[in-house]
């Protein structure tokens, strides 16, 4: 790629830059209005919040019901809309991610990459970031294409057997939708309709369950997506300071177009100058930075869910039967509380969740076919069919 042309000349220690470089606030009023705006209430958050959720909603279905001569049609799209939006799987989110990856690697290439190299960064950083972000694609595809452990009629025994009743969080039963026993770790997912085995949780950046056969996937996804957002933070700041150097800024001088004042450098000129210069890579800066501590804490997490082959579903419920036993004064009992599923260490652990994967479409019940022979004899029989007719 030919490196980015510049309207700038560099400028020399006697140079001085012509431009006001005023600082804009952004306005995070918005954000306020949801943290802390209540169904109830009357303080001014608690208004704006109703009027949001509430108001302008139902204000928005008697438009559409006038609109519609009458009918309740367009508030019952509006409330179908709502409900796909909300309480079904839909690829929405992924579909916001991937805009959000794809969009901001490739303004990381238009606006950074002509960057580099530069006095501290070789060349071959441009193609590191590319194998990264291919990476992040790559396990993203994995982790929303993979079956997460599906749990059907046919391989229910044999999921069973993997993981025995702890009898504390789990206890033999029956799955109320699915109508058929509910394996220990597992939970009925009602976005996807179906229960998985070693349930972990619902992910919406990936459309799927999060289970016994795609945890890994999901893993690698997060760390995937950590390391993307860190190495671009961490390239971004170093080539802006890169560029600061080749400018020769700290030796420059600034000047008011306004009102003719000169200004030495400091960190504050110098931050305005980068802000009107290189304003796409301060938000690219800043929102990896802001994502990589979200990543970093969200990652570290599951790896230690990991490390102690505890599920988030799970973590869910230990956290509840340590609160209730702690209220009912019983907090002797709690010694006697055992995680069986714990291997004994964190590297044993992470190879039961990680690497000794139970693939569900493999596992069978004796006298049952399994998943996959099931739809290779459904498509044999099909085509069988299909040869029979042509004859």
């Amino acid at each position: 790629m030919q490196p980015r042309e510049r309207n700038e000349a560099a400028w020399p220690a006697s140079a001085a830059n012509v431009q006001n470089l005023p600082f804009s606030e952004g306005d995070s009023s918005c954000i306020r209005v949801f943290l802390l705006g209540k169904s109830e209430g009357n303080n001014i958050f608690d208004r704006l919040y109703r009027t949001a959720t509430e108001y302008i909603p139902n204000a928005l279905k008697s438009v559409l019901r006038v609109l519609c001569c009458g009918s309740d049609r367009g508030g019952i799209a509006l409330d179908s809309a709502w409900n796909y939006t909300c309480n079904e799987a839909n690829p929405i989110v992924q579909i916001i991610y991937l805009s959000l990856v794809v969009g901001g690697y490739l303004l990381y290439v238009v606006f950074g990459y002509p960057l580099i190299p530069n006095t501290y960064l070789a060349a071959y950083h441009k193609y590191v970031g590319f194998l990264v972000f291919v990476l992040c694609i790559y396990t993203f595809a994995g982790a929303s294409l993979a079956d997460p452990g599906v749990i059907t009629k046919s391989n229910v025994k044999a999921i069973s057997e993997i993981y025995p009743m702890d009898n504390i969080l789990f206890h033999d039963k029956e799955c109320s939708t699915c109508k058929q026993p509910k394996p220990a770790r597992s939970k009925h997912c009602s976005l996807c309709n179906c229960c998985v085995a070693r349930f972990d949780h619902h992910c919406v950046w990936i459309n799927n369950c999060v289970g016994v056969n795609n945890v890994h996937w999901f893993i690698a996804f997060l760390l995937s997506n950590t390391f993307l957002c860190v190495y671009g933070a961490v390239v971004g700041v170093i080539s802006l300071m890169a560029l600061v150097q080749e400018r020769n800024l700290w030796n420059a001088r600034f000047i008011n177009p306004n009102t003719g004042e000169q200004f030495s450098a400091s960190y504050r000129i110098i931050f305005q100058w980068l802000l009107t210069h290189e304003y796409i890579m301060i938000a690219m800066i800043t929102l990896c930075t802001i994502m990589s501590i979200v990543l970093v804490g969200f990652t570290s997490w599951h790896l230690y869910l990991a490390a102690t082959n505890v599920t988030t579903n799970e973590s869910a419920k230990w956290r509840t039967l340590h609160d209730y036993l702690k209220k009912e004064n019983k907090e002797s009992e709690l010694d006697e509380l055992r995680n069986i599923y714990d291997k004994g260490s964190v590297l044993a652990n992470w190879r039961d969740v990680l690497w000794d994967r139970r693939d569900t479409r493999t596992l069978v019940d004796e006298g049952k076919p399994s998943i996959t022979e099931h739809k290779a004899s459904n498509s044999h029989s099909k085509k069988s069919a299909g040869k029979r007719k042509k004859h």
